[in-house]
């Protein structure tokens, strides 16, 4: 919680914390985005259970949400590779691990809002949470990267539009699994 109240000093209290990426991806990532599998399974059942066959929306609502928690993993994963591949560019120094590390505490106010999917119509405030997760790379650039001042921006952009590209693609993927479980 620490991160979310107070992400500078959680990071500065962090930075040199030494984990592998497996155990980050384990151990945190695969835990906090059970926020939004539950949420999405739930959410989906409820909203689209008095639309459509019920035995069809329970199976669909666990496929959309196992896909959607695969696809979030996995883009914590490529948003890491992005700011490691990026930092030579950007003055900044980093491994995959730290990467990834900050791409996993951006990620984490993303998850913890999806608790609102339990609500399929109040879903898109989940967008507050990718505001402050970039909100918490912004810090991190400096602190987890050593990225120096005047390219903070430049290289959060840079990777924004790199994440914006990887999660309309989850997205899209995610919408043809809810078609498709739909369709059934």
């Amino acid at each position: 919680m620490a991160l979310v109240t107070n992400p500078a000093a959680f990071m500065m209290r962090n930075k040199d914390l030494s984990v592998s990426l497996n155990s980050l991806i384990l151990n945190y990532v695969a835990i906090i985005a059970l926020v939004p599998l539950i949420a999405t399974m739930v959410g989906e059942a409820i909203y689209y259970s008095s639309r459509f066959d019920p035995h069809n929306v329970a199976a669909g609502s666990v496929e959309v949400a196992v896909v959607t928690y695969v696809f979030q993993i996995i883009g914590v994963i490529i948003v890491g590779a992005v700011i490691w591949k990026f930092a030579p560019h950007f003055a900044s120094k980093t491994d995959q691990t730290r990467a990834t590390v900050l791409a996993a505490y951006g990620y984490t106010p993303v998850a913890l809002i999806a608790i609102v999917d339990f609500i399929p119509t109040i879903a898109p405030l989940t967008f507050l949470g990718l505001l402050y997760g970039l909100y918490i790379v912004y810090l991190g650039l400096p602190i987890i990267t050593g990225t120096p001042k005047d390219k903070v921006i430049t290289y959060l952009v840079a990777i924004l539009i790199v994440a914006f590209i990887v999660y309309a693609v989850i997205d899209y993927l995610t919408l043809a699994a809810v078609h498709s479980a739909l369709a059934r």
